[in-house]
């Protein structure tokens, strides 16, 4: 049984990064690495609007509960929200737009309905009537909107 003697194995191949597979990897995961970055930054610059617009609606609630008008708040909210999307959308489409027909456009960008029938009575209360408006009622369409400027899509048919 033992005719041939024992096995003879060959030392251990030592590893090394010196094969030519290995720098093709590194290059890939570099390259994926960058592509990463770019479009991370891309993504940061394209909402530099929705920063400057939430930083702007904080300033603007700092106001309204340092006693500031609730109904000039709502009417500074909502245009507001008209230039975002106007810039966003192109004016042609969003200017025209009041009412319902406004708050229709607003549920239909963003990922979920926010506004609600109230909330198109309480902008005409804003821009036409100027009857008061109570402040839970301005916070609360304050919240709305921040949840539209942060999450309403980039791209929209109209």
């Amino acid at each position: 049984m033992n005719e041939f003697g024992s096995l003879i194995e060959p030392p251990p191949v030592p590893f090394r990064f010196g094969a030519p597979g290995w720098y093709v990897l590194g290059a890939l995961i570099m390259l994926i690495l960058l592509a990463a970055a770019r479009l991370i930054i891309r993504h940061y610059r394209r909402n530099a609007y929705r920063r400057q617009a939430l930083g702007w609606l904080e300033q603007q609630e700092t106001r309204l509960q340092q006693g500031g008008s609730p109904l000039a708040f709502v009417y500074n909210v909502n245009m507001l929200l008209k230039r975002v999307a106007m810039g966003r959308y192109g004016r042609p489409g969003i200017a025209p737009l009041r009412n319902d027909q406004w708050v229709a456009l607003l549920n239909k960008t963003a990922p979920r309905s926010l506004f609600t029938g109230e909330d198109a009575s309480l902008l005409q209360q804003a821009l036409y009537t100027q009857q008061e408006i109570p402040l839970n009622e301005a916070a609360a369409f304050a919240a709305k909107s921040k949840n539209w400027i942060q999450y309403h899509r980039y791209n929209y048919a109209l």
